[in-house]
């Protein structure tokens, strides 16, 4: 066996970082941008308003659950207590169930296993998230089960908006006729670009399933 010293990893804040993390915090903020400065502006005032709020209030979610999935030590709780100082005894240890880690070096619970990319066992092991780079377990499974229905009601909701944004651009044009939501694109920050705005929010919807 290698005497060189395994670096544990606490949380997915740690190095080693990969590019789904990464990709994670910029796909995000991107999103949002997009639809505020996109598709917020093409809706009618009483529309943007609420729209922008749940588009906002499932993103900042999404961002905020994730972000405590990501620095949740799932961690054995038998490590936790040995990396804390404790030290049990024969009954404790038969008590709890426990068995041994030749890669730990230490006991453990029945229902844990040894994750090679954060090298410590982790106790009611799902698996190992590349996008919060972090393993998923008893300690922070809701956590990433809220993460995952966040998400999906942010890009839900901002699908929508998408949609109708969309076919109301098009609205009147068999007749030559300039829609509402055209004509808020032809004066977008005065730009008088509404091709390129009803395209970029176009990109986006069909491009969804990257994100």
């Amino acid at each position: 066996m290698s005497s060189e010293k395994v670096h544990v990893r606490s949380h997915g804040c740690m190095k080693p970082y990969n590019w789904m993390q990464v990709g994670t915090w910029i796909l995000l903020p991107l999103l949002l941008l997009q639809f505020f400065f996109f598709a917020s502006p093409l809706l009618p005032l009483a529309a943007s308003i609420p729209c922008s709020i749940v588009v906002f209030f499932f993103g900042a979610l999404t961002a905020y659950k994730a972000i405590k999935t990501t620095i949740t030590d799932p961690a054995d709780s038998h490590l936790q207590k040995k990396k804390q100082g404790a030290n049990f005894t024969d009954e404790e240890k038969a008590e709890e169930e426990a068995r041994y880690c030749h890669h730990c070096e230490s006991n453990v619970n029945n229902n844990a296993v040894h994750c090679n990319i954060c090298h410590k066992c982790i106790e009611g092991y799902d698996h190992h998230c590349k996008w919060l780079n972090n393993c998923i377990g008893k300690k922070n499974y809701q956590l990433f089960f809220d993460t995952l229905v966040s998400l999906n009601l942010f890009l839900v909701s901002q699908s929508a908006v998408l949609i109708g944004i969309i076919v109301a651009f098009f609205v009147g044009w068999d007749d030559g006729q300039t829609s509402s939501t055209e004509q808020r694109a032809i004066d977008w920050f005065g730009a008088n670009q509404p091709n390129v705005v009803i395209g970029l929010n176009l990109g986006f919807f069909n491009n969804r399933s990257y994100f």
